[in-house]
């Protein structure tokens, strides 16, 4: 059975990079990605709640990818501040 909706799906997933594009003075595109994800739901039909937590998900991921590799970077550094 064909999936009418992969269209919509499409869409709704390749709109969040393209906000933080336009959102690129602001840093990390902190509110602006997740505001932009509930503005396209709501013109693909995704209810605002919704949106709202799908944003957040990939953004918790981002979070979760993000922190570890940044206290690998400043290990050197914090390391060399504790020793001398």
């Amino acid at each position: 059975m064909a999936d009418h909706h992969g269209g919509v799906r499409a869409r709704a997933r390749t709109s969040p990079p393209a906000i933080r594009t336009g959102a690129f003075a602001i840093p990390g595109g902190l509110g602006v990605q997740e505001g932009g994800s509930v503005l396209v739901g709501a013109v693909l039909g995704i209810p605002a709640p919704v949106a709202l937590a799908l944003a957040l998900a990939r953004r918790v991921r981002e979070f979760l990818l993000g922190v570890p590799g940044l206290l690998a970077w400043q290990a050197p550094t914090l390391e060399g501040a504790l020793r001398a």
